[in-house]
């Protein structure tokens, strides 16, 4: 993973964007993927790392949070940050409006698999539930083994 080089600010601090990340609307193709697109000088953590593609990232917003894949623009480099409608409700944010860089982050594991489970696309939670329920019922299993073999040696 590089480091991030941040630029001071007019104002001599050294951070992402004073005004935070404008939003913009997602392309069409990307509606209901839970995906967000933010261009990488601005995918950065609080450790000064870059945040890269294909990670999943909590964004807080007005006590709201949201958890999504975070992918590139391109060559574009302002500081935007480009969410689907479904997102900008379940963040209560507006077209037009600001989300400070400083609330996004990397999830944390444990987050992404509550990301999974609770993504918008079916193709990713239906596949994560059943893996949720896999691993529960190997837990049961051993459990239940060591129990009656503990139990059949008394």
């Amino acid at each position: 993973m590089r480091k991030a080089t941040l630029q001071a600010s007019p104002s001599g601090n050294a951070n992402k964007s004073n005004d935070g990340l404008q939003v913009i609307g997602a392309d069409y193709d990307e509606v209901f993927t839970d995906m967000v697109r933010i261009p990488s000088a601005h995918r950065i953590n609080f450790d000064n790392t870059e945040i890269p593609n294909g990670t999943v990232i909590r964004i807080d917003h007005g006590g709201k949070t949201a958890y999504a894949i975070v992918r590139g623009m391109g060559e574009r480099a302002d500081a935007v940050i480009q969410i689907d409608e479904f997102m900008r409700d379940r963040l209560g944010v507006k077209l037009r409006g600001k989300i400070p860089s400083c609330c996004i982050r990397s999830a944390t594991p444990l987050e992404k698999v509550f990301w999974y489970c609770r993504a918008t696309n079916p193709a990713v939670h239906v596949p994560a539930w059943l893996a949720v329920i896999s691993i529960g019922l190997g837990v049961f299993s051993i459990v239940l083994s060591i129990g009656l073999a503990v139990s059949g040696s008394s």
